[in-house]
């Protein structure tokens, strides 16, 4: 079973761009993954015999030599799967994490929107983009869309509350939400682990 540590998109999708803010790498030179980075934010359960992290609620397909802290902030790197997991190429911790502190970044496919009350959900997170609605002329991301957005978690395994975001490959693309974020909250700064993920089984 998956060890909880708290509470616990449909086309394959990567994202040619820098991992970079400002012009200033995340990662040093040595380090830059060939895949973007999808997810930053709180490991909310751990399944070392399967290779399934959850973070943000997002199922990751881990390296086998994964090893994670439940204190620490997780970026992930890799292709999100046609079954909206996502296959990691690389996996690094950062900083402390700090529910409501900390910033989280999301990349991935909405499974459901609700138009009425400003909120979508990614996989197993719900996200409320109200405080986004100016950005995106009050459109909310039909289920399906490719999305990018990023915000804070106030309670870990909890809704994400989305201060920025983009809608579809091309917005995303054309101006990726990671050049604004200041990589100082996250310091993914090598101290994880590079492998091919685990994907899941064929059917």
């Amino acid at each position: 079973m998956i060890k909880r540590m708290g509470f616990m998109g449909v086309v394959a999708f990567t994202i040619a761009m820098s991992i970079s803010y400002a012009g200033v790498p995340i990662l040093p030179p040595s380090m830059q993954p060939t895949q973007p980075l999808l997810v930053v934010g709180h490991l909310d359960a751990w399944d070392k015999t399967t290779g399934i992290a959850i973070v943000l609620g997002q199922k990751i397909h881990v390296p086998a030599n994964a090893s994670f802290s439940p204190y620490l902030v997780v970026g992930v790197f890799g292709t999100i799967l046609p079954d909206g997991s996502v296959n990691a190429s690389t996996v690094e911790g950062g900083s402390l994490y700090l529910a409501g502190s900390t910033p989280v970044y999301l990349t991935g496919v909405v499974t459901q929107s609700n138009p009425a009350i400003g909120q979508i959900t990614i996989e197993g997170v719900k996200i409320d983009i109200t405080q986004t609605l100016s950005i995106t002329n009050g459109i909310t991301p039909a289920a399906g869309s490719v999305v990018q957005l990023a915000g804070i978690q106030p309670l870990e395994g909890g809704i994400i509350l989305a201060g920025d975001i983009r809608i579809g490959a091309a917005q995303i693309a054309a101006n990726p939400l990671i050049n604004s974020l200041p990589p100082t909250g996250w310091a993914l700064a090598g101290t994880g682990i590079t492998g091919s993920g685990r994907s899941p089984p064929a059917n």
